[in-house]
């Protein structure tokens, strides 16, 4: 197994991936608990953590719904430090225990999560049981493209249940940093830097900022719950775009009473993401979007990825075919995919999984600002997307109560994070939003002249791109009582031309059966997309083959379906 550091934004030297086999168990009887599974030291199972029993990598590979499952294994530790376990993703409830001794829990599929471990360890070997939940049919929890029927179906695929990303463990000093904020300030070349501790115990605090191995300045004070401190960059100033992704070095050593109690390393971008009139600004300059659907999806490893080269190869593949980021998709991705597209160049959005049926659920915004805050100092992170195309809250445009609720979200997200774009419902039935998002698939085929020209008005003319007529279901691009204001327009959902490079079966919006047809119809969008001077920015759908659907720019295992410079020559003109 891999052994890259889970989380770049903070990184210690002092870890240990837990990823590999573990010993597992499927609870259907749901009576795991009462039989005092937690205090197991080994299960009937084997699987391979991350991976969800559901994937080949995990060698169980069964598609079977079961709600319930179990995870054991043993490791050691070094007694004279203080442990924290960290868990990248449990879908969907998980229940942690060491030696047999309940140590926490969390709720929510996609996000981080760690716990203390130290008052639970023993003298020697540690046993390590997870107990995880995961309601195969309930519509009314954070799923993402997972089916909450028995098979995959339209847009939805396999399920993802238990682990499915990096668990690992993390050596700390008992008076530590829990966690580091960076906020650029890109009109005053100036990092804030926050840093949050576990105790009020004063620490001294140095740090240091480099670009490319050579120190440009610091900054030193003292910290106790917590502070900020701001380091002024007065050499040459390098900025961070998709185009020149110029990075900064951080690092943070903590001192008590002149002993070295903590130190690790980070990093940051002068960079700035604005909208002024109608136009996206990067770095306070328009900027036109050119992004792919990206689900994230991968035919082995499911919602987890393979190996790490497959997660890079993802970014280099689209920044090859003229991309400069992706829509991520009803996906949380790991944090390494966001460090590769940070050090690449290349702008992520950061997408909730969606639920289904209404309900308020506290679950579900918790979770939400959860991802928030875990991905904030990723600087190729640009935009925000609580809700897609009304999933989970259909009634949008006829319940006020329903209204509120998206509004809150916006606005929730805006004071966790001012400084990034929010699409409140991408698609859409929008409310208060930052982005006109409108997604349409009413392109027509080749032989469809009349289709073909109802869609090229409504991308050049304003009041026919903001009418109804060209989304899926005659959906109103606002709810009642609300109305375009002049935000930037973003087609972020078009395309889903259907070609089976490798006689795959599934389906598209449109399809073609030749490598020829399939180029014309690419020329054809996109010359349509450019003519128009309405858009801030596309986002084509999609960059991969994912199970039943086989729309995308590559095939389920990354092979280009026409050669990638040709490809490029269409996305960037």
């Amino acid at each position: 197994m891999e052994r890259q550091y889970p989380r770049p934004q903070l990184q210690r030297e002092e870890w240990v991936n837990l990823n590999g086999l573990w010993s597992f168990e499927f609870d259907d009887s749901n009576s795991g608990i009462e039989r005092r599974w937690f205090e197991s030291q080994c299960f009937s199972k084997t699987i391979v953590v991350p991976f969800p029993y559901q994937s080949k990598l995990s060698q169980i590979d069964q598609q079977d719904p079961h709600d319930v499952v179990w995870y054991q294994r043993n490791f050691n530790v070094e007694q004279n430090k203080q442990v924290i376990i960290h868990f990248g993703a449990v879908d969907y409830e998980a229940q942690v225990y060491i030696n047999g001794q309940f140590v926490g829990s969390h709720k929510g599929g996609s996000t981080s999560f760690s716990f203390d471990i130290t008052p639970f360890l023993i003298e020697g070997e540690q046993s390590l049981v997870v107990r995880v939940y995961d309601p195969s049919f309930d519509s009314y929890i954070s799923r993402g493209k997972q089916t909450w029927r028995l098979e995959p179906f339209e847009v939805f695929y396999h399920r993802t249940t238990g682990i499915w990303q990096t668990v690992w463990l993390e050596y700390v000093d008992e008076n530590h940093v829990t966690k580091l904020k960076t906020t650029p300030l890109f009109d005053e070349n100036t990092f804030e830097i926050e840093l949050f501790t576990n105790t009020c115990k004063e620490k001294e605090v140095f740090i240091t900022v480099s670009y490319e191995g050579e120190k440009i300045t610091s900054v030193e004070g003292f910290l106790q719950d917590r502070n900020k401190f701001t380091l002024k960059l007065d050499h040459t100033i390098h900025h961070w775009t998709p185009e020149t992704p110029h990075l900064y070095d951080f690092l943070i050593e903590a001192f008590v009473q002149g002993k070295l109690i903590d130190t690790f390393t980070s990093y940051g971008a002068l960079r700035k993401f604005s909208i002024k009139e109608n136009r996206i600004l990067l770095n306070n300059k328009p900027y036109f979007l050119r992004l792919a659907l990206d689900q994230g999806y991968y035919r082995d490893g499911l919602l987890t990825y393979p190996t790490e080269k497959d997660l890079l190869n993802d970014i280099l593949l689209a920044k090859q075919m003229g991309f400069n980021g992706v829509r991520k998709h009803q996906k949380i991705e790991a944090e390494r995919f966001l460090y590769y597209a940070d050090k690449l160049g290349f702008l992520v959005s950061l997408e909730m999984p969606s639920a289904y049926k209404y309900s308020f659920s506290k679950a579900f915004i918790n979770e939400w600002i959860d991802a928030i805050e875990r991905d904030y100092n990723y600087v190729s992170l640009f935009m925000y997307v609580p809700i897609n195309e009304s999933w989970g809250v259909r009634a949008i445009n006829e319940r006020k109560d329903i209204q509120d609720y998206v509004n809150g979200l916006f606005y929730l997200t805006k004071a966790h994070d001012p400084s990034r774009i929010t699409i409140t419902n991408d698609g859409w039935e929008q409310t208060i939003t930052d982005i006109c998002a409108i997604h349409t698939y009413r392109h027509g085929k080749m032989d469809e002249l009349t289709i073909q020209s109802e869609f090229r008005k409504s991308l050049l003319d304003l009041d026919t791109l903001l009418s109804p007529i060209h989304t899926w279901g005659n959906k109103p691009i606002y709810v009642d009582g609300y109305h375009y204001n002049g935000e930037p327009i973003l087609l972020s959902e078009f395309g889903g031309i259907s070609y089976a490079n490798k006689k795959q079966k599934g389906w598209g919006y449109t399809g073609v059966n030749t490598p020829k047809a399939y180029q014309e119809e690419l020329e054809r969008l996109f010359d349509i997309v450019y003519e128009s001077k309405l858009l801030s920015g596309f986002c084509y759908t999609q960059l991969t083959d994912v199970e039943q659907e086989i729309n995308g720019l590559l095939d389920y295992d990354r092979n280009p379906k026409l050669p990638i410079e040709v490809i490029k020559k269409i996305i960037e003109r």
